[in-house]
């Protein structure tokens, strides 16, 4: 029996997306340092209750700051100080890159160590949506 209510998959995190656009701005000021690149959102929080998932304003625009990076042999990811929403992550970041065989998420590893940290030499601020992954739309 079918009862015509739509699916919502589960929110696996609530985020801060890049579009392409600052994307590629990203990337032009801190390339990619191995062969598989991500650059695309900042996490704010992992399987979020439904309580928490309330908190966001879904679809608001967020700028970010770009403080610094951290790279090692098998990650990349830049540090961001978020301007107006909180993010649970102890170290908020964007991955960058990461060696093949290496996830995305060893980009928390990288600030907890900070290896090869630097501080970019031109500030840098990014603009992003907020939203869920997979997205609600």
């Amino acid at each position: 029996m079918t009862t015509g209510l739509k699916r919502v998959p589960k929110v696996i995190y609530v985020g801060v997306f890049l579009d392409e656009a600052q994307r590629k701005k990203l990337l032009a000021a801190v390339p990619a340092r191995h062969s598989k690149v991500h650059a695309d959102h900042v996490t704010l929080v992992f399987q979020p209750s439904p309580e928490e998932l309330e908190k966001f304003d879904l679809g608001s625009t967020v700028e970010l700051e770009v403080a610094g990076e951290a790279f090692d042999e098998k990650g990349q990811a830049v540090l961001v100080d978020l301007r107006g929403v909180d993010s649970k992550n102890a170290h908020p970041h964007i991955t960058i890159s990461t060696a093949d065989g290496t996830k995305p998420v060893y980009s928390n590893t990288l600030f907890e160590k900070m290896t090869g940290f630097h501080v970019l030499n031109e500030p840098l601020v990014l603009v992003g949506t907020v939203d869920t992954y997979p997205s609600q739309k």
